[in-house]
């Protein structure tokens, strides 16, 4: 993610390229930029104990009456997962959350782009394993929530058709980044979850990927939005927007399957509802469900709220001018304080 050392300029936003390079860093150069395609070997290094890599994801069901929120994390000092099951008709959160001193039980792979990042630990799994040919995560989630009930999840989500792939630079010498691998509009191609000794469908859902392997400072903060749906007029549309973390650069909202930058935006979380706003965005998040941690260790302290909820407003996306308009789409806000 993104930190205090995060090297913001005023310049011009950067534009998407269309080609992206093979690997992160050639020798001792780093390829900082935005890509519209992952970067297939995304090799930042970092000292012992402070790269830190996750695979997230965020699934919602086709009648969008559920969201599902995933991921493996590895800090070095310690790896954790978690799995959650949002309830929409009853405002309700079933979650499961373990922590793996020392970085036991869980692995992120080594690329967006082929391999899996899985956890394992007390009869509780979690695999995301993506196929290099097609782009595809295969999804598999067998763990138990503190309800005691057991949450189930076997799927397919489609490799997209642009991402938005960011090598950025967090100091003035070039040799501490971060790449992030954003991709907001999949679409559930196969598979089901089941909670509670219910199953429900997921073909024809949507999901939204977040693929981070970053050289991250001591300190690090970020606001995020995220969702995916379809739109008034039945176009699938997908957004990720952040601040304090990167700049403006991972700002973006795909339109059937193509992205495109947003450029800056504030983000409103002194009062509820939040909002999320700019020259081009309009965004009102109505909130159902909210998790907060707060850790404060030796070495480590975190202040992190999440709020799952339904987004509703208007994104104007090109240069026709003409917004996409959009209500009650599921997805995600969180506001989140990290010394690692």
């Amino acid at each position: 993610m993104g930190s205090k050392t995060s090297v913001q300029r005023n310049r011009p936003l950067a534009k998407l390229k269309d080609v992206s390079p093979a690997k992160a860093r050639d020798e001792s150069e780093y390829a900082f930029g935005i890509y519209k395609h992952p970067i297939a070997d995304p090799n930042v290094s970092a000292p012992n104990l402070r790269l830190k890599r996750w695979h997230h994801q965020l699934t919602i069901s086709p009648d969008n009456n559920f969201l599902l929120g995933m991921a493996v994390v590895q800090l070095g000092f310690a790896a954790n997962a978690w799995v959650y099951v949002v309830d929409f008709a009853t405002g309700t959160m079933h979650e499961y959350r373990d922590l793996g001193p020392l970085g036991l039980g869980g692995t992120v792979a080594a690329s967006s782009v082929r391999g899996a990042s899985s956890w394992s630990k007390g009869g509780n799994t979690i695999r995301f394993e993506t196929h290099a040919d097609t782009g595809a995560i295969a999804v598999d989630v067998d763990v138990l929530a503190t309800s005691r009930q057991r949450i189930k999840a076997k799927f397919t989500t489609t490799g997209p058709d642009e991402s938005l792939a960011l090598l950025h630079q967090l100091d003035d010498a070039g040799r501490q980044a971060a790449y992030t691998h954003k991709a907001a509009s999949l679409r559930v191609s196969e598979g089901e979850f089941e909670f509670g000794g219910r199953k429900h469908p997921l073909v024809g859902g949507f999901a939204a990927l977040d693929w981070t392997r970053s050289y991250a400072a001591r300190v690090t903060k970020w606001k995020w939005a995220c969702f995916a749906g379809k739109a008034r007029d039945g176009r699938a549309v997908g957004l990720n927007l952040s601040a304090e973390v990167y700049g403006d650069e991972e700002n973006a909202v795909w339109v059937d399957g193509k992205v495109y930058q947003l450029g800056h935006v504030e983000f409103h979380m002194a009062s509820k509802p939040w909002k999320v706003t700019s020259s081009r965005v309009d965004l009102t998040f109505v909130e159902a469900t909210e998790k907060r941690e707060d850790v404060n260790a030796l070495v480590v302290k975190t202040a992190f709220v999440q709020l799952c909820g339904k987004f509703s407003g208007s994104i104007v996306f090109d240069e026709k001018q003409l917004p996409i308009t959009f209500e009650g789409l599921s997805g995600v806000m969180e506001d989140h304080y990290a010394k690692w």
